[in-house]
């Protein structure tokens, strides 16, 4: 692989890895739902990962990399609308050069694809750029787009009402509030046992990719996936 796929390559793993862990530091103290936001990361990052190295490396990659700079001037430009007054927490030169930045990668797209200057940029952004949902959709993996289908949205919204749930049905003569530290949803500790097998799969099809011996942390983290989900 080029040098700058193997360094894409890489960082996107060590993130992968890095959510993993901390899915399962949750998970331990009890936390399953809250782990469920972790995991809508994980299930974004792994995405991206196997997008990026099942094939076609440089013209994804770049891909990845131009729409990235769209999308963060994009979320700027809503952010100081909304609130005006951020920008006095901003470096004065951030707004402009994000600005050029999102310009450059536009007419990427554009010289790419044969596309005149009369093809808006909102056209640009919804047909060419890519963002985690996209890549799971292209990524010949059904079972992650599967798992996308579950936890985007209907188990997170899912998870959030199991909170509140018994308090509702208490009713108003209630006089006790009380908060579980171990959430009782099978639903929820079945998608995370999952989702995290699944991202370990993902992960082992990178090592061999990237030539990475297997390491025996993640061998460790594998073995206690399942273990600890329903454990009081």
């Amino acid at each position: 692989l080029p040098a700058r796929v193997e360094r894409v390559l890489m960082a996107l793993y060590v993130q992968v890895f890095r959510l993993y862990r901390s899915i399962l530091v949750l998970c331990k103290c009890g936390l399953d739902s809250e782990a469920l936001i972790l995991l809508r990361s994980l299930l974004e990052t792994t995405s991206m990962l196997l997008y990026l190295a099942e094939r076609d490396h440089n013209e994804r990659i770049w891909r990845y990399y131009h729409s990235y700079r769209i999308s963060r001037y994009s979320g700027l430009k809503v952010l100081l609308e909304a609130f005006p007054e951020v920008s006095t927490e901003l470096r004065p030169e951030t707004p402009e050069r994000q600005k050029k930045d999102c310009e450059e990668s536009m007419q990427y797209f554009r010289t790419t694809h044969n596309l005149g200057n009369d093809v808006p940029d909102r056209e640009i952004k919804r047909k060419y750029t890519i963002r985690p949902d996209i890549a799971a959709q292209e990524v010949d993996m059904p079972e992650l787009r599967k798992m996308w289908k579950i936890v985007y949205p209907i188990l997170s919204e899912v998870s959030h009402a199991q909170k509140i749930s018994e308090f509702v049905k208490q009713g108003d003569a209630a006089n006790k509030f009380e908060l579980q530290v171990h959430p009782k949803d099978d639903s929820t500790d079945a998608c995370l046992i999952n989702a995290m097998r699944l991202a370990f799969w993902s992960m082992s099809r990178i090592n061999v990719i990237l030539r990475l011996e297997k390491d025996q942390a993640i061998g460790e983290l594998d073995k206690s996936v399942g273990g600890f989900f329903t454990a009081e």
